[in-house]
This record gives structure tokens, C-alpha cells and sequence, in this order.
């Protein structure tokens, strides 16, 4: 089984996980997510293991392509508890420390974007 097909695997598992035990779901979530040093860890690894077997089969171009795909998707999500998601966004923004808070995703996200653009030939 080839790297992406493990980690589509993965997804689905927990996809099925979530939908057949919610309430566990979140109650792992509700312990998890205020260790929030430990979270952002996991999370740092996860991000470098699973780049480093998708960049083994795919470029960072087209991962680039998939993210803007998924995004796409994912706002179907956004849109339907829309309401939910501006009262969460308005008291974020209201937060004094957002920026401080919120620095690694947007260097990531920055560093990807001007990674992607640099590679593409004009």
C-alpha cells in the first residue's frame, strides 16, 4: 500500500470513528484541545509526516491544487453553520493576542503560497 493511500485510509477510519461515536469523539476532543503546548506538537509532527510521504508521490504544486480543493469542499460546511462561524470569527478578532496566537498556521500558510508561486512558471 502506497504512503497516500495509508493516509486516505487513516481519514476514512476516522471519519467513520466520528460518525459512529460523536459523543466520544468529543469528549476526547474536550481533553485534548486545552493541552493545547502537547496539541500543536502532535500537530507540528503530524504536519512533517504526512508532508514528507505526500511530497514522496506528489508536488508541492499539486498539493497546492488539493488544499484549494479541499477548501472549497470544506466551506460547504462553513456555509451551512454559517451563523455559528461569524460569532466564533468576531470573538477571535476581538481577542488582543490573535496575532500571537495565531503566527505558525500563517507563516506556514505564507511560506506555502510564495513556495507555490515562486515554482510555477509563468
Amino acid at each position: 500500500m502506497e504512503a497516500l493511500e495509508v493516509l486516505a485510509v487513516l481519514i476514512l477510519v476516522t471519519i467513520i470513528i466520528i460518525l459512529l461515536t460523536p459523543m466520544k469523539w468529543m469528549k476526547f476532543a474536550k481533553w485534548l484541545i486545552p493541552k493545547s503546548g502537547v496539541t500543536i506538537i502532535i500537530d507540528l509532527m503530524l504536519i512533517t509526516i504526512v508532508s514528507y510521504y505526500v511530497l514522496l508521490d506528489i508536488s508541492v504544486v499539486q498539493i497546492a491544487a488539493v488544499t484549494l480543493l479541499v477548501s472549497v469542499v470544506m466551506s460547504l460546511f462553513y456555509i451551512i453553520y454559517a451563523n455559528e462561524f461569524i460569532k466564533v470569527g468576531k470573538k477571535i478578532l476581538k481577542d488582543k493576542s490573535f496575532w500571537k496566537k495565531s503566527w505558525l498556521p500563517l507563516v506556514i500558510g505564507i511560506y506555502f503560497s510564495v513556495y507555490v508561486l515562486v515554482a510555477v512558471p509563468v
